[in-house]
């Protein structure tokens, strides 16, 4: 078991030494502002609705598949005018 947790440590500390493939860019350089702000109350908390945090996000790429160089951007979130989807 000892060498099983020295193995899974080791993995993890040689992983993380490695540099990232993505870098932050900025919004003025990229035109892209999302931000997927959560706004918990009394009613509408982590506990009544456990997926709060899930499913938003950014992707890019080909998405209808056109072949175009020009990706097109899709932003998700879970909450669209206040009213969980």
């Amino acid at each position: 078991m000892r060498k099983l947790i020295l193995l899974a440590c080791s993995i993890l500390l040689i992983s993380c030494s490695h540099p990232t493939r993505f870098r932050l860019l900025n919004s003025s350089y990229t035109g892209i502002d999302f931000n997927n702000r959560v706004t918990e109350t009394d009613s509408f908390h982590i506990l009544s609705y456990e997926y709060i945090y899930n499913g938003a996000g950014v992707g890019v790429g080909d998405l209808n598949n056109d072949g175009r160089i020009l990706p097109q951007i899709s932003e998700v979130s879970p909450i669209i005018n206040g009213i969980v989807a």
